[in-house]
Parts: structure tokens; C-alpha cells; sequence
């Protein structure tokens, strides 16, 4: 068999970071001249593809990219020694022994090395922080926050590029003229790349790979991906296993069963711990109602208790990233666990399918 002509469970960086020209020359160019930048956007948009890129792109003499992926790291202890071992190689081990600092003045020294270290060797530090909403679990997140806008705010060689899903903390770290990196920070926010884009590109890799696929159903894989980066890259190479030399309509149905049955264990931690209540306001996203919460009729028809209630559960399954708000409408933010979730409301026996073989929505 060739080699598959999309990658996925991967960075997507080099060949295969699709539709993010200008994104990409932004944050080179912030990155150059110093600008501090955080890229924000939903999971799987191509945080991480930017980051790989930007590195292998900036390292030379003149400038030493540094990514440090904090999705394993706890504590303000761990992201520190992570720190300085990215910025010191084999002399961080001496370093850390010789540390001896409350966890404050460990953090505040470490933050301050990239800089010593650039201005001293004359070159430019890029350190890029992906994963970054993880501070919110940190005991002492908050303190390191300040620690870094006190000093990351002066330093003159040193860029930090962060990166974190679009929730509520890493929109207050920027968001009104007292959040703690007000001012500090360019923020890019990831648009969705653009269906043109994607179509075209699944076309010309299928043609190159000896494979057919039609503008249109290159265009539904995109529409029943979401337009997710990494959702889009995972169906397309599922659909090219799947297909012989002309991809159908059924190769395209059976590799978006196949991708929600590689997702299904994800989805389900995903709604493992979640109140009743919670799911049942999912299920009135499911069903369509995207804004109205508290109207009478709505909280009785799909059992929401109150407003306070509403208001509880909004706050709670925003700070978990299953939804998001659009203006004033409110949407599961994952495009593919939301045609899960209407399929398992189906099952549940929760009404019958309305809009299409993927069906987004569901009627009862």
C-alpha cells in the first residue's frame, strides 16, 4: 500500500500544515521582532502545527527556538525544571541541584534565565508554550502568571509565543485592562481554514496518491469534520483506506463510522462525570436550541430546574470546552462529538434523526 497522503495523531507541521499562510507569517513576524504572541483558538484547529512550524522555520545561529509541550505538566515546579532544561541542556541538572528557592523565587530566577542566557550569546530566544490553559490546574498558577508578566514583560531578547484552547482562562488572561497579560500579549485567533482550501487539498493529494475524489465529496468531508484541522486530516486518510481508486459516497459514510468509533472512547470520558442536568442540556443543543435557556418552556421540556441552574451548568460546561458561545447562540464546540451525542440520545431512545445521514439535529 503507498504511503497514506495525510498525516493525523501528528503535529501536522512542514508539508502538511494546510490553509494558515498568513497566521504563519504573523507569528513569524512577532516572533522576530520580539512580540509576544498567544495563539487561541478550539482544540484541533492547528495550535500545535503552527508552533512545529514556526520552530523548524526560526533555528539558526541568530535565533534558537525553544516548545515546550505542557499538557503532562502539573505543577509551577515541573514547568520550571521543564524550563530550564530546555534553556541550559545538560547543565540544567547542576543548575536545579544548586536551586534551593521557594517554589516564588524558583520560578522567578528560571523565568529570567532565556533572557541572561540570549543576552550574554547574542542571539534571540523564541520559547513557545504550547498547551498553556494546563496553568489553570496548577496550585500556584497564578502566582507564575504574575511572575511572567512582571518579567517576560522587560525582556528584550527573549519571545514568548503561548498557545491554549479557547476557554474562559485563556480568554481572561487578556480580556479587560486588569487581566494579568493585558497589553503584554498580540493575540491570534485561529479562524477556521477555509472549506476552499481543504477541498482543494484533499483533491490534489488523493490525484498524487493515483486516487479520485469529487469537489463535493471532498467539501463533506470537510462539513461533517467541522472544519476541525485534525478531524478533517483523520477522515480524509480514513476515506483514502477506505477507497479503491474513485471515492463514493459510501466510502466517505463508512470512514466517518469508522471515525467515530477511533473517537468514541474520548467522547465517553467525555461525558463520564457530567451531571444529569449538564446532559440534559446538551441534549437541548443536540435538539437544536441554541439560545432561550431560561425560558419556561424550555427548562420544563428538557428538565434545566431554573435559571440559576442554566446558568451553573453554561458556566461549568464552558470551563470544560464541550461548548461555546457564537453572539449570543451557544454550540457543542467539537462538531464530531456532537454527531456522537446525537447518535447516542437516538439510541437512548431521545427522539428521531432530522437533518441528514450525519444528523446534527435531532426532533422528538
Amino acid at each position: 500500500m503507498k504511503d497514506i497522503p495525510f498525516i493525523f495523531n501528528h503535529d501536522s507541521s512542514g508539508y502538511h500544515l494546510i490553509g494558515r499562510a498568513d497566521e504563519s507569517a504573523e507569528l513569524e513576524a512577532n516572533a522576530l521582532s520580539g512580540r509576544h504572541t498567544a495563539l487561541v483558538s478550539c482544540r484541533g484547529a492547528g495550535k500545535t502545527a503552527l508552533l512545529a512550524s514556526l520552530c523548524a522555520d526560526l533555528a539558526s545561529d541568530e535565533v534558537k527556538p525553544v516548545s515546550i509541550d505542557m499538557f503532562m505538566i502539573r505543577s509551577v515546579s515541573e514547568f520550571c525544571r521543564r524550563l530550564a532544561e530546555a534553556v541550559l541542556g545538560n547543565e540544567a541538572q547542576e543548575y536545579l541541584a544548586s536551586a534551593g528557592e521557594s517554589e516564588a523565587g524558583f520560578a522567578a530566577s528560571v523565568l529570567q534565565l532565556p533572557e541572561l542566557i540570549a543576552q550574554g550569546q547574542g542571539f534571540r530566544y523564541v520559547i513557545c508554550l504550547d498547551e498553556f490553559q494546563q496553568i489553570s490546574i496548577f496550585r500556584e498558577g497564578n502566582a507564575l502568571l504574575k511572575h511572567m508578566r512582571r518579567i517576560c514583560g522587560g525582556q528584550q531578547s527573549v519571545t514568548w509565543i503561548i498557545a491554549g484552547d479557547d476557554t474562559p482562562f485563556m480568554r481572561g488572561l487578556f480580556r479587560g485592562r486588569s487581566a494579568v497579560f493585558a497589553r503584554l500579549f498580540s493575540v491570534l485567533a485561529l479562524p477556521d481554514i477555509q472549506a476552499s482550501a481543504w477541498r482543494d487539498e484533499i483533491r490534489r493529494r488523493y490525484e498524487a496518491s493515483g486516487k479520485y475524489i469529487s469537489s463535493e465529496l471532498a467539501e463533506r468531508i470537510v462539513e461533517i469534520s467541522g472544519g476541525n484541522a485534525a478531524y478533517v486530516m483523520r477522515l480524509a486518510g480514513l476515506v483514502w483506506m477506505r477507497a479503491n481508486v474513485v471515492v463514493s459516497e459510501q466510502d466517505v459514510d463508512d470512514a466517518f463510522l469508522d471515525l467515530l468509533c477511533l473517537e468514541e472512547p474520548r467522547f465517553r470520558r467525555n461525558v463520564m462525570n457530567l451531571t444529569s442536568y449538564q446532559m440534559n442540556f446538551l441534549r437541548a443543543l443536540c435538539y437544536g436550541v441554541h439560545e432561550g435557556f431560561t425560558r419556561r418552556d424550555v427548562m420544563a421540556r428538557f428538565g434545566l430546574s431554573s435559571s440559576a441552574n442554566v446558568s451553573i451548568i453554561v458556566k461549568a460546561l464552558l470551563k470544560s470546552g464541550l461548548i461555546r458561545t457564537d453572539g449570543r447562540r451557544t454550540l457543542i464546540a467539537d462538531a464530531v462529538f456532537e454527531r456522537w451525542l446525537c447518535a447516542e440520545f437516538l439510541r437512548a431512545g431521545f427522539g428521531h434523526q432530522s437533518s441528514g445521514a450525519y444528523g446534527r439535529t435531532w426532533t422528538e
